[in-house]
């Protein structure tokens, strides 16, 4: 029965002899303790909170109470160099920016050709009332058996005319079926009218 036999390992720091215990599985060749020091040179100060005081905003440069800033434990004194209402409206000039440039907020070229196509109504055999169209993706006038297809429908329908905007209306039927997985309402039990808006 043979047993490994660790031999002393130099560490490339302190040049110190040390068991192969005394260091991590680094490649460095750094013991513990010199690894130890090293890493606390970059960690993160915590600082402790200030109780009370005054401050000066690096922004408006005007000195205000401790509570006026906002609480950030990296900072020195546990509080943001601007002051809350610096903060706020930085934020909300940065959100407006944002807001212009990102392209999800920018107006379709076009959106007349998807006015048509987001909202099909399948109006049932039985209760044939008129719906109005909502943001949401499924939805019925109260009690009456009208199926709003919206966002779910523009996805999965294939031949839809960009152009104007029309669709076939036994595609947004059947895709109605398979949404409810079902082909009668389940309201009155009828089977939906072969007809769309």
């Amino acid at each position: 029965m043979s047993r490994a036999i660790s031999f002393p390992k130099t560490c490339t720091t302190c040049n110190e002899p040390k068991p192969e215990s005394d260091f991590y599985r680094r490649k460095d060749g750094k013991c513990k303790k010199c690894q130890n020091v090293y890493r606390n040179k970059f960690h993160r100060k915590v600082y402790a909170p200030l109780q009370g005081g005054k401050k000066k905003c690096a922004t408006c440069e005007v000195i205000k109470d401790i509570t006026e800033f906002y609480i950030s434990r990296k900072m020195p004194g546990c509080r943001q160099n601007a002051c809350k209402s610096c903060n706020d409206a930085r934020r909300d000039r940065e959100r407006v920016a944002k807001k212009i440039t990102a392209p999800m907020y920018k107006p379709s070229r076009k959106p007349e050709r998807y006015t048509r196509a987001q909202f099909i109504t399948i109006p049932c055999a039985v209760c044939d009332k008129p719906f109005e169209p909502t943001s949401s993706v499924v939805k019925r006038c109260g009690k009456a058996c009208t199926l709003l297809v919206n966002r779910f429908y523009t996805r999965g329908i294939r031949n839809l005319d960009y152009d104007t905007g029309d669709v076939a209306v036994s595609n947004a039927t059947q895709l109605a079926r398979i949404w409810l997985r079902s082909t009668h309402c389940i309201y009155c039990g009828d089977p939906f009218v072969e007809s769309g808006g």
